[in-house]
Protein backbone atom coordinates (compact mmCIF):
# COMPACT_ATOMS: atom_id res chain seq x y z
CA UNK A 1 0.00 0.00 0.00
CA UNK A 2 1.45 3.34 -1.05
CA UNK A 3 1.74 6.50 0.98
CA UNK A 4 -1.18 8.09 -0.89
CA UNK A 5 -3.42 5.08 -0.16
CA UNK A 6 -2.44 5.19 3.51
CA UNK A 7 -3.34 8.91 3.69
CA UNK A 8 -6.72 8.21 2.04
CA UNK A 9 -7.38 5.34 4.44
CA UNK A 10 -6.40 7.56 7.40
CA UNK A 11 -8.71 10.34 6.14
CA UNK A 12 -11.56 7.83 5.67
CA UNK A 13 -11.13 6.47 9.19
CA UNK A 14 -10.85 10.00 10.56
CA UNK A 15 -14.08 10.99 8.75
CA UNK A 16 -15.85 7.90 10.07
CA UNK A 17 -14.77 8.75 13.61
CA UNK A 18 -16.05 12.33 13.20
CA UNK A 19 -19.35 11.03 11.80
CA UNK A 20 -19.55 8.56 14.68
CA UNK A 21 -19.05 11.41 17.21
CA UNK A 22 -21.70 13.47 15.41
CA UNK A 23 -24.12 10.52 15.52
CA UNK A 24 -23.41 10.10 19.24
CA UNK A 25 -24.24 13.80 19.80
CA UNK A 26 -27.45 13.45 17.79
CA UNK A 27 -28.42 10.31 19.68
CA UNK A 28 -27.79 12.10 22.98
CA UNK A 29 -30.06 14.97 21.85
CA UNK A 30 -32.75 12.50 20.75
CA UNK A 31 -32.62 10.74 24.14
CA UNK A 32 -32.82 14.11 25.91
CA UNK A 33 -35.87 15.08 23.84
CA UNK A 34 -37.45 11.68 24.46
CA UNK A 35 -37.04 12.07 28.24
CA UNK A 36 -38.59 15.52 28.04
CA UNK A 37 -41.59 14.07 26.15
CA UNK A 38 -41.89 11.21 28.67
CA UNK A 39 -41.86 13.68 31.57
CA UNK A 40 -44.53 15.75 29.84
CA UNK A 41 -46.67 12.66 29.19
CA UNK A 42 -46.23 11.57 32.82
CA UNK A 43 -47.24 15.07 33.97
CA UNK A 44 -50.33 15.04 31.73
CA UNK A 45 -51.26 11.55 32.90
CA UNK A 46 -50.91 12.53 36.57
CA UNK A 47 -52.91 15.70 35.96
CA UNK A 48 -55.80 13.67 34.50
CA UNK A 49 -55.57 11.12 37.33
CA UNK A 50 -55.73 13.79 40.04
CA UNK A 51 -58.53 15.61 38.28
CA UNK A 52 -60.68 12.46 38.24
CA UNK A 53 -59.55 11.33 41.69
CA UNK A 54 -60.44 14.66 43.27
CA UNK A 55 -63.92 14.76 41.69
CA UNK A 56 -65.03 11.68 43.64
CA UNK A 57 -67.47 12.93 46.29
CA UNK A 58 -66.69 10.20 48.83
CA UNK A 59 -63.37 10.29 50.67
CA UNK A 60 -60.83 7.96 49.06
CA UNK A 61 -57.46 7.24 50.53
CA UNK A 62 -54.52 5.06 49.56
CA UNK A 63 -52.14 3.55 52.07
CA UNK A 64 -49.11 1.28 52.03
CA UNK A 65 -49.93 -2.45 52.23
CA UNK A 66 -47.12 -3.11 54.72
CA UNK A 67 -46.78 -0.03 56.93
CA UNK A 68 -50.38 1.19 56.51
CA UNK A 69 -49.03 4.76 56.20
CA UNK A 70 -51.25 6.98 54.07
CA UNK A 71 -49.74 7.63 50.65
CA UNK A 72 -52.41 9.75 48.99
CA UNK A 73 -56.03 10.82 49.22
CA UNK A 74 -58.60 12.85 47.35
CA UNK A 75 -59.69 16.35 48.37
CA UNK A 76 -62.88 15.04 49.94
CA UNK A 77 -60.77 13.57 52.77
CA UNK A 78 -59.66 17.07 53.79
CA UNK A 79 -63.24 18.35 53.74
CA UNK A 80 -64.68 15.45 55.74
CA UNK A 81 -61.88 14.85 58.25
CA UNK A 82 -60.28 18.28 58.65
CA UNK A 83 -56.68 17.03 58.40
CA UNK A 84 -54.17 18.59 56.03
CA UNK A 85 -52.39 16.36 53.55
CA UNK A 86 -49.15 16.77 55.51
CA UNK A 87 -50.89 15.60 58.70
CA UNK A 88 -52.58 12.70 56.96
CA UNK A 89 -49.31 11.46 55.43
CA UNK A 90 -47.96 10.90 58.96
CA UNK A 91 -50.97 8.74 59.89
CA UNK A 92 -52.49 5.32 59.22
CA UNK A 93 -56.17 4.33 58.91
CA UNK A 94 -55.99 3.14 62.52
CA UNK A 95 -55.40 6.74 63.63
CA UNK A 96 -58.92 7.55 62.43
CA UNK A 97 -60.52 5.03 64.81
CA UNK A 98 -60.81 4.36 68.51
CA UNK A 99 -58.41 1.67 69.76
CA UNK A 100 -61.27 -0.72 70.52
CA UNK A 101 -62.15 -0.78 66.79
CA UNK A 102 -58.68 -1.73 65.50
CA UNK A 103 -59.65 -5.40 65.02
CA UNK A 104 -62.74 -4.40 63.03
CA UNK A 105 -60.61 -2.01 60.93
CA UNK A 106 -58.09 -4.77 60.19
CA UNK A 107 -60.99 -7.10 59.30
CA UNK A 108 -62.45 -4.52 56.91
CA UNK A 109 -59.09 -4.30 55.14
CA UNK A 110 -58.70 -8.06 54.89
CA UNK A 111 -62.28 -8.82 53.72
CA UNK A 112 -62.33 -6.13 51.02
CA UNK A 113 -65.92 -6.66 49.87
CA UNK A 114 -68.77 -4.21 50.03
CA UNK A 115 -71.26 -6.84 51.27
CA UNK A 116 -69.05 -7.91 54.19
CA UNK A 117 -67.73 -4.48 55.18
CA UNK A 118 -68.38 -3.78 58.83
CA UNK A 119 -69.94 -0.55 60.01
CA UNK A 120 -67.21 1.48 61.71
CA UNK A 121 -66.88 4.77 63.52
CA UNK A 122 -64.17 7.17 62.40
CA UNK A 123 -63.03 10.25 64.24
CA UNK A 124 -62.36 13.57 62.54
CA UNK A 125 -59.65 16.05 63.53
CA UNK A 126 -62.16 17.98 65.65
CA UNK A 127 -63.12 14.67 67.37
CA UNK A 128 -66.53 14.30 65.68
CA UNK A 129 -67.58 10.71 65.16
CA UNK A 130 -68.83 9.53 61.76
CA UNK A 131 -70.56 6.20 61.09
CA UNK A 132 -69.05 4.66 57.96
CA UNK A 133 -68.90 1.70 55.68
CA UNK A 134 -65.42 1.19 54.20
CA UNK A 135 -64.72 -0.60 50.94
CA UNK A 136 -61.07 -1.57 50.56
CA UNK A 137 -59.28 -3.12 47.58
CA UNK A 138 -55.72 -4.10 46.84
CA UNK A 139 -53.90 -1.85 44.38
CA UNK A 140 -50.45 -0.58 43.47
CA UNK A 141 -49.28 2.94 44.10
CA UNK A 142 -46.13 4.13 42.38
CA UNK A 143 -45.23 0.48 41.77
CA UNK A 144 -45.68 -0.69 45.37
CA UNK A 145 -48.46 -2.81 46.92
CA UNK A 146 -51.08 -0.64 48.58
CA UNK A 147 -54.72 -0.52 49.68
CA UNK A 148 -57.33 1.91 48.38
CA UNK A 149 -60.37 2.64 50.53
CA UNK A 150 -63.61 4.38 49.60
CA UNK A 151 -65.48 5.75 52.59
CA UNK A 152 -69.30 5.77 52.56
CA UNK A 153 -70.60 8.02 55.33
CA UNK A 154 -73.91 6.65 56.67
CA UNK A 155 -74.18 9.03 59.63
CA UNK A 156 -77.72 10.31 59.96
Amino acid sequence: MGEKDQKLEFLSINNLLKENEELKKQLKEIKKAQKKIERRMDYESRKKYYSLFNKIADPVYIYDATTYKFLDCNESVFDKYGFTKEELLTMTPFDLHKAEEFDKVRESIEKRTEDDSPILIQITKDRRQRILKLITEETYYEGNPAWITIVHDITE
